[in-house]
């Protein structure tokens, strides 16, 4: 069984080369078999000026990492059974409850 939900916490350096491919997957599966899939990106960081030219492209300095990478995965990806979403946070015991206790809601 296929999970539907993939979740990649953190979207700097290796988590920026990975996300497409997880996308790719995701999407690919959602085509395929007709369940509805999504990937949730996770990361509070925030883009700079270093970043840029490593992985982001220059007028998204500024923008949260998660959120620019959702956007241009979900751009790309996006279907009627697949979709990207993001959270703009750290990873740590806390948010982790709060995410559980409410459901995990996300941006979109």
């Amino acid at each position: 069984m296929f999970p539907t939900t993939g979740v990649l916490v953190g979207c700097g350096g290796i988590g920026f080369h990975l996300a497409p491919s997880l996308a790719r997957i995701y999407a690919n599966h959602a085509k395929k078999s007709g369940e509805r899939c999504r990937l949730v990106l996770v990361d509070g960081d925030v883009i700079t000026e270093k970043n840029v030219a490593r992985q982001f492209s220059n007028n998204v300095v500024g923008i949260g990492k998660a959120h620019a990478l959702a956007n241009e995965l979900d751009e790309k990806f996006r279907s009627d059974n697949f979709s990207v979403r993001y959270i703009e946070d750290f990873v740590n015991r806390q948010t982790i409850r709060a995410q559980r206790k409410s459901g995990s809601k996300t941006k979109s």
